[in-house]
């Protein structure tokens, strides 16, 4: 029987790969339902963009990273994961409505940079060995994601900053919240 840390992850998983493929049957037709900034239709996109993307090398580039930046934050719990998961859409989607370019921003860059944030924060904000650990293991696997960071036409680098600047908000959050930690941490071995 597959953990249920891994039934999550294959469920994302396929969630995304299932809307891949009607996007792919829609001829990219779901790539308007992204983040558009400063528009208030475009709020929505807050919830749709990450599970859109815009072809499948840019779903298969970001299922990688995906799956092990997940597990590595469901090593905390699996609470965790979904409250700090939703926090990073919520906030970081938010922010790249108010900062954006004038595009519609897909994927789930935006969530994997914040993943990315939250779980090099935890080693900044909590300090124990475990999250020293997992810094590491970040680090030499995604060490490159900040060039991410830096502006191109290509790729929204929006996403990805306010995605990280949400994970990173969320590592202190959970260690200066005690309202927020009790949510996230609840249940927590």
């Amino acid at each position: 029987m597959l953990s249920k840390q891994v039934r999550i992850v294959l469920a994302i998983t396929l969630l995304m790969v299932g809307v891949q493929i009607i996007n792919m049957v829609l001829a990219g037709g779901l790539a308007n339902y992204g983040v558009i900034p400063r528009r208030l239709d475009g709020l929505w996109g807050i919830f749709t963009s990450p599970w859109i993307h815009s072809g499948v090398l840019h779903l298969l580039g970001n299922l990688s990273c995906f799956v092990v930046l997940a597990w590595l934050c469901m090593l905390r719990s699996i609470r965790y994961f979904i409250v700090a998961s939703i926090f990073i859409i919520v906030v970081g989607g938010l922010l790249l409505w108010l900062v954006g370019r004038a595009a519609s921003h897909i994927g789930a860059s935006g969530w994997i940079f914040g993943l990315w944030g939250l779980l090099l924060g935890n080693a900044y904000f909590d300090r124990t060995i475990k999250n020293f650990l997992i810094c590491i293991i970040v680090i030499m696997l995604y060490g490159g994601f900040v060039f991410g960071l830096l502006p191109s036409a290509e790729v929204s680098f929006e996403g990805h900053i306010t995605g990280m600047l949400s994970g990173i908000l969320f590592a202190w959050l959970t260690v200066n919240n005690q309202s927020l930690r009790a949510l996230a941490l609840r249940n927590e071995s």
